[in-house]
């Protein structure tokens, strides 16, 4: 299998034309806008039609309301008078609390011991983020890789909050990299951390060093532009 492919294996990449379940239309919905927001469908300030929504996903208005003002709560969505529900436009003070936040989580949520397989996932997803070319891709990938270092079954709560917070830094960063070298890596934490965690080390310190580090090249990147 090559790497796209065994990448293409962690998301659902059908997201138009999609017929959702007759169960829990809600919350489909919600994972539906929230993968289409990993696919890099959706960009910052992207107005998001109920209507449109009803008709792709052949539902009502109702749920895709619903699963909107989730979204709202979650800070990935905002409603604006007039206008509707958008993909929300963060600053860079509300992206830089955002980070540390994520640092301070997912440090708390690590799992205890690593598994061969988990480590084995982890290895190919480095390469990805290493060697793709594809900015998508490249975070997605990222995104994976923190995923793989949680303990959701421990930290369900946790797990779930994350999920919102890195949706917003996805689209953060999927933002500069768009428009820069196709090239361009974040930092060498990733390899780091994998090397402590074939140690069997602690990562705790350095995942909330690599949410820093990955803030300030943002910024850096944003300033060179």
């Amino acid at each position: 299998m090559q790497w796209k492919e065994y990448l293409f294996t962690f998301v659902s990449y059908t997201i138009y034309d999609m017929k959702v379940k007759k169960i829990n239309y809600r919350d489909q919905i919600r994972e539906i806008i929230l993968n289409s927001i990993l696919k890099g469908q959706l960009a910052l300030g992207e107005k998001l039609s109920l209507a449109e929504y009803a008709r792709k996903l052949d539902t009502s208005v109702t749920p895709i309301r619903e699963a909107f003002t989730q979204l709202e709560i979650a800070g990935i969505l905002e409603s604006i008078p007039n206008v509707g529900f958008c993909v929300k436009t963060i600053s860079h003070k509300e992206a830089e609390e955002i980070y540390t936040l994520i640092g301070l989580l997912e440090a708390h949520s690590l799992q205890k011991k690593y598994t061969a397989k988990t480590i084995d996932t982890l290895l190919k997803l480095v390469d990805i983020i290493e060697n793709s070319h594809s900015a998508e891709e490249k975070l997605l990938a990222d995104n994976k890789f923190h995923e793989f270092l949680i303990d959701k079954e421990k930290h369900n709560a946790a797990f779930s909050i994350l999920k919102n917070l890195k949706t917003q830094v996805f689209l953060f960063e999927l933002q500069f990299m768009k428009n820069r070298d196709s090239n361009i890596t974040k930092n060498q934490d990733h390899t780091t951390i994998l090397e402590l965690i074939q140690k069997g080390e602690s990562i705790t310190k350095l995942i909330k060093l690599h949410w820093k580090n990955s803030y300030q090249f943002v910024i850096n990147q944003n300033k060179i532009k």
